[in-house]
Order: structure tokens, then sequence, then C-alpha cells
């Protein structure tokens, strides 16, 4: 898979990791235009991404996070809920339903998800409650079958990546049309500066 000229290798490189979990997890659970998806983590690595893709494809989104996440929830179409005693009734008040669950937190979302909203299991994933794939039958799809990279050709772009990039755009793979393979091919390693070095003495 060809890297993008505009992304850095440090943010090609971490993508993977939260992007092709994203992907199966959407993909697994079934989004389509109308439904309503609670996304728990919503502004995490995951989650972040998540809630991008989710709206993306049609779906009325609500997002459990923390508070301080919420003005960036909203300006991605995402409804937040905070977390905390209570979180089922607002999620109630804020969509009256909720037809699937992508979990990336842990606590009882899997539960809340299954017993309030009558989720079916097979709508629920979760990348954290393994425990729950044995107890209830939901999916982990997000962890177990990600795709590999030549299947994520069709995915759209997004406007945030993982919560540790600061790339402004996360480009549809594998790479812009016209842009010669060999522009996208890692160079010689004298040629480049090493990325984990680089951000380390910039954290300094």
């Amino acid at each position: 898979m060809p890297k993008p000229a505009a992304v850095p290798w440090e943010v090609a490189g971490a993508l993977p990791v939260a992007g092709f979990t994203v992907w199966a997890a959407v993909r697994a659970v079934g989004v389509q235009p109308g439904d309503t998806l609670v996304v728990s983590g919503a502004a995490g690595g995951v989650g972040s991404l998540t809630v991008q893709l989710a709206r993306r494809a049609g779906a009325t989104v609500i997002g459990v996070a923390g508070e301080a996440n919420h003005a960036w929830l909203q300006s991605h179409g995402v409804i937040p809920v905070a977390y905390g005693a209570g979180v089922a009734d607002r999620i109630r008040a804020a969509a009256q339903k909720a037809g699937a669950l992508i979990g990336t937190y842990g606590g009882d979302c899997v539960e809340i998800a299954l017993n309030e909203f009558g989720v079916q299991p097979a709508r629920a994933d979760t990348t954290v409650r393994f425990d729950a794939v044995e107890k209830y039958g939901v999916m982990v799809d997000g962890n177990a079958a990600a795709p590999a990279p030549r299947r994520c050709a069709n995915w759209p772009s997004s406007s945030r990546t993982a919560s540790w990039s600061r790339s402004r755009h996360l480009p549809a793979c594998p790479g812009p049309r016209g842009v010669p393979a060999a522009r996208n091919r890692l160079p010689p390693r004298q040629d480049r500066p090493d990325p984990l070095t680089a951000r380390r003495r910039s954290l300094r």
C-alpha cells in the first residue's frame, strides 16, 4: 500500500492500528443510512475515527465521551453524551432509540445497549469487552477480523486521524491517483529522519 506524499511516516504507520479496527467494526454492525449508532469512547483514537466513518455512512451517531470532548464531537455531527450514572437515560433523551453499538471503552455499555435499547448481539461490536463476547454473543470484529490493507480502498476521507495525529486529512488508501508509486515508498534510512527520535525531541 503506497503512502500518500502528504502524510508523514509516523502518521501513516499509526493509522492502520486504529483505522483497520474501525473499518472492521463499522462493517460488522452493518451501519446504514437512518441507523442510530452508539459509540463509547467516542473521542479516543478508535472512537474518533468510528464516529466519522459512521456519520459518512448516513447514521445518527451518539458519542459517549468526557465532557471536554463534546465540542469536538458536535463539530463532526455527533450527539455527545457524558459518561457516568444515568448514561442510558441521556442516550434515550438524545435519540429515543439505538440500533447498534460499537464499544471502544469498558464499563457497562454492552449491557446498556442490549438490555435498555434492545440492540441485537449481531449489531454490537466491542474492542475491549471480551467477556461480553462469550456471555452475550456480541462481536469482536474490530479486533479479530480487521481487514488487510489491500481491502481498504473504499475508505472515505476523514477530517481527523487518531488522537495522536496532527494530520488534517485521512486520505482514502491506497493513495491519491496520479502519484507515482516510487514517490510513496520508504526512502533509504540515511535520507530520512527517524520519526520516533523526532517525536521524542519535540516532547522535551
